[in-house]
C-alpha cells in the first residue's frame, strides 16, 4: 500500500522559509524559554571565528521539559503542544509565543549538532521531577533520504535521574556551526539580540527626572494578562556587549510622546522633559483623542517615544553611541519582543526619514482632528519634522489584543493588511501630532534665532560691500588724518592726545599689508584676464570663419548624400553618420560664437543694468547644455523671473553663471542634477543658489577653492576641458565689485554641493 514520506531536507527548506536571519534564530530559541516561564535566559558564545570548535550556548531557568514533552514536541513534525488548552504558560499565564515548531528548525540553521540538557520541575514549587540528555546530529540525519530511515545515533536521549537541589531548567549548545561569523555578523547579531526586549525606561513607570506628572499610563501593557512576569536577557562570552546606558539615553529626551490605542477613541499626549521645560518656557503638554473610534476587531495597543532635538542622543563615548544606534527609531514588540524589521537602519515604515528629508513647510494633514483651526501654529511647523534617528520608542502589542494581526511567515514583519495599516496610521498621526505640538512651543526662539541671524547676516554683508581698493583707501586716509591731528596735538604741546593718535594710527595702519595683498592678487589677476580677453578677442574671428567652414562642408556632405543611390549601403550609413557629426560641430560652435560675441561685444560692456538674473543664467545654459545632454544631466532654471542684480554688465553675469555651470556638470555625475534658485532675504538682499548631485564639497572646506588655480579635476574633459582653477576666484573677483558674496553653503536634501551667491540690495 502507497503512503506518505518525509524528505530529510525539509528540516532545511523549512528553515530557510521560516528563519529569515541568524538574530531571528536565536530569538526563537529565548522565545521557548520565555514559555517556559525562564526569568533568565543567557546566551553565550565562544570561538565564533572557528566553525568547528566555536559554540553558542542557550541556557534558562524555566520548568524545562520532560522526556515526553521532548519527544512529542520538540521530536515531532508540526506538534500540536503549544496549541492545545488556553495556550498560556503554567506559572506565569504568559501567552505562549513560539509556534509551527520553528525552535528545532532554528537550531538546524545554526549549526550541525545540537545537544540538550534539561530538568523539568514542577512549575508550582520548582521541585525538580526527571531530568534527560539528549543529541541531534542533522549531517546524520540528512544522510537518510527519508526519516524513517535515520540511523539510531542521529537522536541519541538518555534520561537521568536529577537530584532533590538540581535547578530546574534547559540548556541548549549548538555545536560544529554552520559558518564563520566575521565581526560584522557578530556585532550586527548582538544589535539585533539586545533590541530583543525594549529599553525599560520604555515600558516602566516614568522616571521622576523625566516628567513630574503621568501623561497617558504608568507602565506599558506589553504582556498578555498581569501575571506575565519579568524576565531579562544576558548575552555573555563572544556575545558581550558591556555596560548598559539607559539613564544618560533617557537623560537626552527633550520630550516624551505616548499613545493608548487601547481605548474605543485613540490618545494622544506629549509632554516635555523637566530638563526641557526649564530652559523652554512655551513648552507645556498636551493630551488630544481621535474623533473616530478604532474599527472592532482591530489591534489596540499602546506606544512609547523619546524625542531627542539636534542632531545625535549624546555626545558622550563610542561604546554609548553604539548602545543607541541599537535602539533607534519606532519599533513593534509583540508580548515584549521585538518584531522585526521595523525602524531598522532602511526601514522607514513610519515615512519619518522621507518627510524629514523632504523639508516641505505645509502642515501635515495627519493631524486633522485633533486640533482646532483656531489654534495658533507656526505655518512652517513642517521644517520641525524630524527623522526617525530623533525618536526612540516602541508599540507594545499583546497576543490577546493583536486584533487580526499576522506575521509573515518567516516571523519578520506582518502582514501588510488593514489590520497592520491601522497601527502604522495611528503613530503616522502620533508623529505629526508631536511635531504640530513642538513646533508651537519653540515658535518664540526660532523668531528671536530668525532675527539674529538676519541683523548679523546684514552687517557682514554690509562689511562685503567693499573692494579691496575701497579698503586700502579708508585704511590710508584714517591713518593720515590720525597722523595729522596727532602733528596738530604735538605742535600745541598735547603729548598725550598725540600719543594717542599715533597708537589708533598704527593699529589702523596693520591693516594695510592685507588690503595691499588682495590688491596685488587682483592686479596679478588683472594682467592674466587681460591676456585671455586679448586671445578671446580675436578667437572671436577665428571661430566665425571656422564655422563658416563647418557649414559649407555640412553642405557639401548634404549635396554628395544627395547625389548617392537611393538604396541602402555601408558607404551611405558613413557618410550619414558623418553628416551628423559635423552638424553637432556646427551646432557648438554657433553656441560658442554666440555666446563669446554676446561677452566680447561693445554692447555687453557698454552700460551696467540691473540684469534678469534668470535670463542670463538660461543664456549660460545655452553654452553647456550639449555636454550636459552628453552626460544626461538636468539643468533646471528655478530662479523667479522678477530677480534682478545689481547695476552691473550683462557679459558678467552671464561669464559668472557659465563658469558655475561648468564646474557643476563635471562634478554632477553622469544623470546628475543642477537646480538653480533664488530668493529675496528680510534686509533686502537677494540670495542665487547654484546645486549639483554628484561630487560633494564640505563648506568648511570651501575657500580652498577659491584659491587662483586650484582646481578640483585633473583629466581633462573631452568637451570642457581641464580646469585651470580660476572660474571660482574670477567669479568672486566680479562680484567683489559690487559688493555681492560667493561661499558655498549646506546643500538642499538630494544634492551634493551648493554655491550660493548673495547680491546686496
Amino acid at each position: 500500500m502507497s503512503q506518505f514520506t518525509v524528505d530529510t531536507h525539509l528540516f532545511r527548506e523549512l528553515g530557510e522559509l521560516l528563519v529569515g536571519r541568524d538574530s531571528t534564530a536565536l530569538v526563537e530559541l529565548v522565545k521557548n524559554a520565555y514559555d517556559a516561564d525562564s526569568t533568565e535566559v543567557t546566551i553565550h558564545a565562544e570561538g565564533l571565528a572557528n566553525p568547528d570548535r566555536g559554540f553558542i550556548l542557550v541556557r534558562d531557568n524555566g520548568f524545562g521539559m520532560t522526556r515526553q514533552q521532548f519527544e512529542e514536541g520538540f521530536l515531532r513534525i508540526a506538534s500540536r503542544i503549544k496549541e492545545q488548552g488556553a495556550r498560556l504558560s503554567p506559572r506565569f499565564g504568559r501567552r505562549y509565543t513560539g509556534a509551527k515548531g520553528i525552535g528545532r528548525l532554528a537550531a538546524h540553521k545554526l549549526a550541525s549538532l545540537l545537544e540538550i540538557h534539561s530538568v523539568a520541575t514542577n512549575p508550582m514549587d520548582g521541585s525538580p521531577i526527571e531530568a534527560f540528555r539528549a543529541a541531534i546530529d542533522w549531517d546524520k540525519v540528512e544522510q537518510a533520504t527519508i526519516l524513517d530511515q535515520v540511523s539510531e545515533d542521529a537522536v541519541r536521549l538518555d534520561p537521568f535521574k536529577p537530584s532533590r537541589t538540581a535547578p530546574g531548567g534547559t540548556v541548549l549548545t549548538l555545536r560544529r556551526l554552520r559558518r564563520r561569523w566575521t565581526e560584522q555578523e557578530r556585532t550586527r547579531f548582538i544589535s539585533e539580540a539586545r533590541s530583543m526586549q525594549p529599553p525599560n525606561f520604555l515600558t516602566d513607570r516614568i522616571a521622576y527626572r523625566l516628567l513630574s506628572n503621568t501623561l497617558l499610563f504608568d507602565e506599558v501593557a506589553r504582556y498578555s494578562g498581569k501575571g506575565a512576569g519579568d524576565w531579562s536577557l544576558q548575552l555573555t562570552g563572544d556575545f558581550d556587549v558591556g555596560d548598559e546606558y539607559d539613564e544618560p539615553i533617557a537623560d537626552a529626551a527633550a520630550w516624551v510622546l505616548e499613545v493608548d490605542a487601547r481605548a474605543d477613541f485613540p490618545r494622544f499626549g506629549i509632554a516635555p522633559t523637566v530638563q526641557y521645560a526649564a530652559s523652554h518656557p512655551n513648552a507645556t503638554a498636551v493630551v488630544r483623542s481621535l474623533e473616530q473610534a478604532s474599527p472592532l476587531g482591530y489591534p489596540r495597543f499602546q506606544a512609547r517615544a523619546l524625542i531627542r532635538e539636534g542632531r545625535d542622543w549624546t555626545a558622550g563615548a563610542r561604546s554609548i553611541t553604539q548602545w543607541r544606534n541599537s535602539a533607534n527609531g519606532i519599533r513593534i514588540y509583540l508580548e515584549g519582543f521585538r518584531v522585526l524589521p521595523y525602524a531598522e537602519r532602511g526601514n522607514d515604515w513610519l515615512d519619518m526619514d522621507r518627510i524629514y528629508a523632504a523639508r516641505a513647510r505645509k502642515r501635515d494633514p495627519l493631524i486633522a482632528g485633533l486640533f482646532d483651526e483656531r489654534d495658533d501654529l507656526n505655518a512652517d511647523e513642517g521644517l520641525l519634522n524630524l527623522p526617525s534617528r530623533s525618536y526612540i520608542g516602541g508599540a507594545f502589542l499583546t497576543l490577546t489584543e493583536a486584533g487580526g494581526l499576522k506575521l509573515l511567515v518567516n516571523r519578520e514583519g506582518f502582514i501588510p493588511d488593514a489590520h497592520f495599516l491601522h497601527v502604522q496610521a495611528i503613530l503616522k498621526k502620533a508623529v505629526a501630532f508631536a511635531t504640530r505640538v513642538r513646533s508651537a512651543a519653540s515658535a518664540t526662539q526660532r523668531e528671536h534665532r530668525r532675527k539674529s541671524r538676519i541683523e548679523s547676516a546684514a552687517k557682514k554683508y554690509e562689511a562685503l560691500q567693499r573692494t579691496p581698493t575701497q579698503q586700502f583707501e579708508e585704511v590710508a586716509r584714517s591713518g593720515a588724518e590720525l597722523l595729522r591731528e596727532a602733528q596738530t596735538a604735538l605742535a600745541s604741546g598735547a603729548r598725550e592726545i598725540a600719543s594717542e593718535r599715533v597708537a589708533a594710527a598704527e593699529k589702523i595702519l596693520e591693516t594695510a599689508p592685507d588690503a595691499a595683498r588682495d590688491m596685488r592678487d587682483r592686479e596679478a589677476m588683472v594682467h592674466v584676464l587681460a591676456s585671455l580677453g586679448t586671445q578671446t578677442a580675436a578667437f572671436v574671428h577665428e571661430l566665425e570663419g571656422i564655422l563658416g567652414l563647418a557649414e559649407a562642408v555640412e553642405r557639401s556632405l548634404s549635396k554628395l548624400a544627395d547625389e548617392l543611390p537611393v538604396t541602402p549601403g555601408p558607404l551611405r550609413k558613413q557618410l550619414a553618420r558623418t553628416i551628423a557629426a559635423v552638424g553637432e560641430l556646427r551646432l557648438s560652435l554657433e553656441r560658442q560664437a554666440s555666446y563669446l560675441t554676446d561677452v566680447s561685444s561693445a554692447n555687453a560692456r557698454r552700460r551696467r543694468s540691473r540684469q534678469p538674473i534668470g535670463e542670463r543664467f538660461a543664456s549660460a545654459v545655452n553654452l553647456v547644455v550639449h555636454h550636459a545632454e552628453r552626460r544626461r544631466i538636468q539643468i533646471e532654471n528655478g530662479i523667479p523671473a522678477e530677480l534682478r542684480s545689481p547695476p552691473m554688465f550683462r557679459a558678467e553675469l552671464t561669464a559668472i553663471f557659465a563658469n558655475l555651470l561648468t564646474n557643476a556638470i563635471k562634478a554632477a555625475g553622469e544623470g546628475g542634477t543642477i537646480w538653480a534658485s533664488g530668493r529675496h532675504t528680510d534686509n533686502r538682499h537677494t540670495v542665487v543658489r547654484v546645486e549639483n548631485t554628484g561630487m560633494a564639497v564640505d563648506p568648511a572646506d570651501g575657500e580652498e577653492w577659491f584659491r587662483a588655480f586650484t582646481s578640483s579635476t585633473a583629466d581633462v574633459d573631452p568637451g570642457l576641458g581641464k580646469g585651470m582653477g580660476l572660474g571660482l576666484p574670477i567669479t568672486r573677483r566680479m562680484l567683489d565689485e559690487y559688493g555681492g558674496e560667493i561661499q558655498f553653503a549646506a546643500p538642499s536634501p538630494g544634492f551634493a554641493t551648493c554655491l550660493e551667491m548673495i547680491f546686496p540690495e
